[in-house]
């Protein structure tokens, strides 16, 4: 069983500190998301940490050098919670490695209902305001969108929809 600690990285040097620490030895999860950016007045699908600047590196045994992962470059400090470093349990990163599919995207469960109140979070609809009318098949839902000051009903895929 090994400790998994958390790395915070420095800005935009995520990969650039997941690379360092593979080339050291250490194993390290990486969950991720893709999200909707506006660029240039256009929106483009990026892929993003899911926990923002934060990875989680693994000690295989205890006299592993914490130093080592401190002082690697692209790692800006290690969480730590009154004064001694925070350790996760390895079942709790099972559990997250389980959500992710086989590029390391995090899926997460939707509990969409009919009637909730809801935030296009990506495709052509991106930050549009709506309402689950139903519930569709293969993972799908018909939504209410304001637009233009008219309700249009459109087919939305659910990982696009967050609460409003």
């Amino acid at each position: 069983m090994s400790n998994w600690l958390v790395a915070q990285t420095k800005p935009h040097a995520t990969m650039l500190a997941v690379n360092n620490l593979h080339r050291q030895g250490f194993t390290t999860f990486l969950p991720l998301e893709r999200r909707m950016q506006r660029r240039q007045n256009r929106l483009q699908e990026m892929t993003k940490p899911y926990f923002g600047n934060y990875l989680f590196v693994s000690l295989r045994n205890s006299e592993a050098p914490v130093s080592q992962i401190r002082s690697t470059c692209g790692v800006s400090r290690l969480v730590e919670f009154g004064g001694s470093i925070a350790k996760i349990s390895e079942r709790l990163i099972d559990e997250l490695k389980s959500r992710c599919d086989e590029n390391g995207f995090l899926q997460l469960q939707s509990n969409t209902q009919v009637g909730d109140k809801v935030r296009v979070a990506g495709g052509p609809f991106y930050d549009h305001l709506g309402k689950v009318e139903q519930l569709a098949s293969n993972d799908r839902v018909w939504v209410l969108l304001d637009i233009l000051g008219h309700r249009n009903r459109t087919l939305v895929a659910k990982s696009d929809l967050v609460e409003a």
